[in-house]
């Protein structure tokens, strides 16, 4: 009997949940650094966390929304449009997307608890749990015990 295993949607729901951590730490990127990244002077960025996050989000920083999608993020026109404003609007104000990422990480992480509970349940049954009880050697202790009275 095989059980299915959850291992590639958990290592989907952990990506996804660094991207929203990265996708966070950007929007909440001090005025001087957004002014850099709008000037295209990313190396000059002084915030090293906003630095790592948008060299882990790389080329793939227009697409977040798309690779959040990808695990059951319901996203809308909305997200979409409020995310690429903020990419291309220096002064935008980051409010509502900081408000999504907290409910996404939020659903995501609780998605990946459920899922590592059960993916590591050391307290499952096992397939001889739904077996006949009785083992192999103890029937056969049974036939052998049958065997003898009949011959006697």
């Amino acid at each position: 009997m095989s059980f299915e295993s959850h291992a590639k949607t958990l290592v989907a729901l952990r990506h996804a949940l660094d991207i929203v951590r990265d996708a966070e730490c950007v929007c909440g990127m001090s005025s001087d650094d957004r002014e850099k990244l709008f000037r295209r002077d990313e190396s000059l960025i002084e915030d090293e966390a906003v630095s790592a996050a948008l060299v882990r989000l790389g080329t793939r920083i227009g697409r977040v929304f798309d690779d959040l999608e990808g695990v059951g993020c319901h996203i809308t026109d909305e997200a979409r449009k409020a995310w690429s404003a903020f990419l291309t609007t220096p002064d935008y104000d980051p409010a509502i997307l900081l408000e999504l990422f907290d409910t996404y990480k939020s659903l995501l992480d609780s998605k990946r608890v459920t899922l590592e509970e059960i993916e590591h349940d050391t307290g499952s049954s096992s397939y001889s749990d739904y077996s006949d009880s009785k083992t192999d050697s103890e029937t056969e202790e049974e036939d052998d015990e049958s065997e003898e009275d009949e011959s006697e």
